[in-house]
């Protein structure tokens, strides 16, 4: 009875802990920043290397769906050519997750924000793009 008591309780520990390292990965992947350089929808080599961290785990977790979106700053550039900048981040950050197996069907929503909606305080970060789990 003893040795059930202890098994017991030691797998109650394993359960607990599996649960907040799951819950501390899906804090960690809620949202995820791309970030580009300026003028530019190429995707760096280092944040390729964020999204295929992201991809890896949302591959562990196929219950959880994707939104991108897509924005460009407003510093530099004109609406216009801002619109267009975003949209072209957004797409390639899509493409790059469905190029490594990520279904289509996860990615719920693909925006483009343009320069009208700027995340971060400082100009150049807001050269991104930000996806976030559903």
């Amino acid at each position: 009875e003893k040795a059930a008591a202890e098994k017991a309780a030691a797998d109650k520990l394993a359960a607990e802990k599996a649960a907040a390292e799951a819950a501390a990965d899906a804090n960690r992947y809620a949202q995820i920043n791309t970030f580009f350089e300026l003028d530019s929808d190429v995707i760096s080599d280092e944040e390729a290397a964020k999204l295929v961290r992201y991809i890896d785990w949302l591959k562990a977790n196929t219950d959880v769906d994707i939104a991108i979106a897509g924005h460009a700053d407003k510093g530099t550039g004109n609406k216009r050519i801002n619109q267009k900048l975003s949209e072209q981040r957004a797409a390639a950050v899509k493409a790059f997750l469905m190029e490594r197996g990520i279904a289509e069907s996860r990615i719920v929503s693909v925006v483009a924000n343009g320069d009208r909606v700027q995340p971060f305080a400082e100009n150049d970060l807001n050269r991104v793009v930000i996806s976030t789990i559903e």
